[in-house]
């Protein structure tokens, strides 16, 4: 019997209904070296990725008001539509690799479907593969040009790539068409404080903080941004906002302690530079497990080896994050009880006690008689007491 505890729901929809939304990519810079901002390495393989072209005007229409046209899709090649249909349950259960093996199977069949399309390049760009990621966006923007406003992605991929000018020019394309689009808003201010044009990318950074205000990045790059301005207080109050925010990335530590040493603060300096090696260290070692599992999905040890590096640093969001992807892995009976109880020890060493407490109730009405879930259960934290 096969068990799984779902510590999150995840998506199992056809990959048609994915044109009614754009992909949350991980956005330029969420990579990047804390110390220059410089872009991730690209994996992409030596040979470009070349694709099938359908006939001319095969997907004209296939948007009506950016909604799939049904009477296209019921055209669509069967083998082709379960090839992509299977590309997004990959990419829904993070499997990134099969989504793109999947997507570009689909492809094969049936040349240019744009949802394939769209999700050839999402899942390119996930495996860093950008050149790739941006032939897939390139031809979706070429069959589907009025789904423009779905195509961050071919900034984020040229952002990558380093050719800031042309991520550039596509966020001001897609912002034009897609008011509101903090991830568009964000790539454009890197892109250009990358092009060393300060004053543009403070005002777009300021916007995206205006989209989104609780994410740290835009606040932590606006830091970077007002620091090369010779703009220290800004800078210094823009870095301390995306510690708030986040105090485990590095990124904000090390502008702080560039502000502090330039001021003259040595202490603070120190202090600041001190927790940013720490940092940095500690998401080199993250990093590191998330690449691997971009390629092994499925692999436990993997998985506990990051809930670990979590647990040690406290780092209580990420810890929550990564138990769920690991909850989610299919599991017989046993697995489940055996990786349940160790979750249940990182959770409580890492600070995630309501965390632990809840998958340990759903431990013990699997598992009622195990005396491992009773004892750990006595190790919990007391639940909070709401008083009214």
């Amino acid at each position: 019997m096969n068990q799984t505890i779902k510590w999150l729901s995840a998506a199992s929809c056809s990959v048609f209904l994915l044109c009614g939304a754009t992909f949350a990519l991980q956005i330029p810079g969420d990579e990047s070296n804390a110390v220059d901002g410089t872009p991730a390495v690209s994996a992409d393989a030596g040979q470009a990725l070349e694709l099938p072209r359908a006939a001319k005007g095969r997907w004209d229409n296939f948007f009506v008001e950016h909604e799939p046209n049904q009477e296209l899709l019921r055209k669509v090649n069967a083998d082709a539509r379960r090839r992509a249909d299977q590309a997004q349950i990959e990419y829904s259960e993070n499997r990134f690799q099969k989504a793109y093996d999947e997507a570009l199977a689909a492809l094969r069949l049936e040349p240019d479907l744009p949802p394939s399309l769209l999700l050839l390049g999402t899942t390119a760009f996930r495996l860093r593969r950008h050149n790739d990621a941006r032939v897939a966006f390139e031809r979706f923007i070429e069959v589907a040009p009025s789904e423009l406003w779905r195509t961050q992605g071919l900034g984020h991929a040229l952002y990558s790539l380093g050719e800031y000018a042309a991520a550039r020019d596509h966020y001001v394309l897609v912002n034009g068409v897609l008011a509101g689009s903090y991830e568009a808003q964000r790539g454009l201010g890197l892109s250009l404080y990358r092009l060393g044009e300060y004053k543009g990318a403070k005002a777009a950074l300021e916007k995206a903080i205006l989209l989104r205000p609780n994410s740290y990045e835009p606040h932590a790059w606006l830091s970077e941004v007002l620091f090369n301005s010779d703009e220290y207080e800004g800078a210094m109050i823009a870095a301390k906002r995306a510690m708030d925010l986040d105090a485990f990335d590095p990124r904000a530590f090390f502008t702080a302690f560039r502000v502090a040493a330039e001021l003259g603060q040595d202490e603070l300096a120190t202090q600041m530079e001190t927790r940013w090696r720490e940092l940095t260290d500690y998401q080199a070692e993250v990093t590191g497990f998330d690449n691997r599992l971009l390629f092994e999905p499925e692999n436990v040890l993997l998985h506990f080896a990051r809930m670990e590096a979590h647990a040690r640093m406290r780092d209580v969001k990420a810890l929550e994050r990564a138990a769920g992807a690991l909850l989610s892995l299919p599991a017989t009976g046993t697995e489940v009880l055996e990786r349940g109880l160790r979750v249940i020890e990182l959770l409580i060493n890492g600070g995630a006690g309501e965390q632990a407490r809840k998958l340990a109730d759903k431990l013990l009405e699997l598992f009622p008689n195990d005396v491992r879930v009773q004892a750990l259960i006595l190790r919990l934290p007391e639940r909070a007491v709401v008083v009214d």
